[in-house]
């Protein structure tokens, strides 16, 4: 909550997480509406409290960083080999916020993406070694 609450601070209007479904959605949707420049520069400013709600996430090496970007590279081709406008995660470090935008539009709630998800997670998952 805190996390939220610094990017509020910031001028970004995200919301407070909420347990179950759809509060990364929500946020993913919010951070997308602004632009890049000024989600990185809040980022920034409330790093301390995004690494205490995510402390695993700056935690990681360059060998578990490379790993999970390889799971993500696996997991999008699968769904778009299924037909999902699924975006390359190559694309989030020169475009954040159209990349978040391509995530966000993604109807999660329709049984071909539902379905193609789970194929594609079983998928990336075996071919990184995990």
């Amino acid at each position: 909550m805190a996390a939220a609450v610094c990017m509020r601070a910031q001028g970004i209007d995200i919301p407070d997480p909420t347990a179950g479904t759809g509060g990364v959605r929500r946020a993913l949707l919010t951070l997308a509406g602004y632009p890049t420049a000024k989600v990185q520069s809040a980022e920034e400013a409330c790093a301390a409290q995004i690494h205490k709600a995510f402390p695993n996430a700056g935690n990681l090496t360059p060998a578990e960083r490379s790993k999970r970007l390889q799971e993500a590279e696996v997991f999008s081709s699968c769904m778009r080999s299924h037909g999902i406008a699924y975006p390359d995660p190559s694309t989030f470090a020169s475009d954040p916020s159209g990349y978040l935008r391509a995530i966000a539009a993604i109807d999660t709630s329709g049984p071909a993406v539902k379905s193609a998800g789970l194929a594609c997670k079983a998928v990336a998952l075996k071919d990184t070694g995990s």
